[in-house]
């Protein structure tokens, strides 16, 4: 398509636009016209639900949408969805390094707000646990792990899982620093100078963020799933990395005291945070049109189709609806599974924002 900007150039003259439909049937139908086609996923999955777009690559009383029945696809280069469950799993594993390690950061550069290295100890190593998880999540997702430390070694600098390895590489090696630092002072080894102290924090901070969102980068160089090139999704992501990093630290007050101040901070803030994600995610999935027919059959697909339970059910109810009650009984405990329930949704939200899209035919 020639309005993606991607190579080859390739412009057909005179040709017939019933042909250049790719949206006008599903990716994968039953059968071509000279052969059987496979399966997109690696087990059964249901037909999509819902009415389909008035828009479906010719107007709605053209060819197509008329004749349906007589439309077939006669030749397609067949592959299986690439991204499945760790994507989204690693999604919800970096929000949590980069949400978590980004406020300790600001804890410790404001002195309005009392900076405990408890919470650094039992925070941070959560976060840091996360993100090698994240790393692991990454290389086992590859076609080919042993060629990872060629992103490094020989990195395409013009692309982003380039940029993220860099940028992964480098986070994990201050917050780790920081965190190593902070428990050997906590365990009395040695006395954290505050001026290295703000020194790691100021680095930590813009690596913790930039940890959290540069997925939405990423995603805006597919150029061949036009759902991921909507200009909110850093920002989105920004709100979920700040919520679910919220909630990490306002769990911490089921294991240890938190000091007042950053405890009332934290727990209000979770609650901030999951209102103010809820409001984000119906306004960008209900209310910003889409550019494409393309991104428009993906957003059915995620909201009323094949992933609508995943949307719904997990990514709303159980990532927002279900926290936010509660967290009205002001307990340890149920802040405590309130945090778990948001991850779970997180993952269901971004499960169905990543395989959606998969499965719309783009070229």
């Amino acid at each position: 398509k020639p309005e993606q900007g991607t190579g080859p150039k390739v412009f057909y003259i005179e040709g017939n636009e019933v042909t250049l439909s790719p949206t006008a049937l599903e990716r994968s139908p039953e059968a071509f016209m000279w052969g059987d086609s496979q399966p997109l996923h690696h087990h059964g999955s249901e037909p999509p639900a819902g009415p389909l777009p008035a828009i479906q690559g010719l107007p709605k009383d053209g060819p197509v949408s008329m004749a349906q029945q007589m439309v077939q696809v006669g030749y397609n280069a067949q592959h299986r969805i690439q991204w499945h469950w760790p994507i989204p799993a690693y999604l919800v594993t970096k929000y949590i390094s980069g949400g978590v390690f980004a406020l300790l950061a600001v804890t410790a550069a404001l002195p309005q707000i009392p900076f405990d290295p408890r919470v650094m100890v039992f925070g941070g190593g959560f976060a840091l646990a996360c993100l090698f998880v994240t790393l692991g999540l990454l290389v086992y997702d590859l076609d080919r792990p042993d060629r990872f430390l060629y992103l490094l070694t020989r990195p395409q600098w013009g692309s982003w899982v380039a940029r993220a390895a860099w940028l992964l590489t480098a986070f994990a090696l201050v917050a780790t620093s920081w965190w190593g630092l902070e428990l050997a002072g906590f365990m009395q080894l040695i006395t954290m100078p505050e001026p290295l102290r703000l020194t790691l924090a100021v680095l930590a901070a813009p690596l913790g963020v930039l940890t959290a969102i540069y997925t939405g980068f990423l995603f805006a160089q597919a150029e061949g799933r036009d759902l991921w090139q909507s200009p909110h999704v850093p920002l989105q992501q920004t709100v979920h990395a700040t919520m679910i990093g919220l909630g990490a630290l306002s769990s911490l007050s089921l294991f240890i005291e938190l000091p007042s101040l950053f405890g009332a901070i934290v727990a209000h803030g979770f609650i901030a945070a999951l209102s103010a994600g809820l409001l984000a995610t119906l306004l960008a999935d209900f209310t910003i049109p889409h550019a494409t027919e393309v991104a428009r059959v993906a957003s059915r697909d995620m909201i009323r189709g094949r992933y609508r339970r995943w949307y719904w059910a997990g990514g709303i109810a159980l990532g927002y609806v279900l926290p936010l009650a509660l967290l009205t009984l002001q307990i340890p405990a149920a802040t405590f599974a309130a945090f778990g329930f948001a991850c779970i949704g997180l993952f269901a939200y971004n499960f169905a924002f990543i395989m959606a899209p998969q499965l719309v035919p783009n070229s």
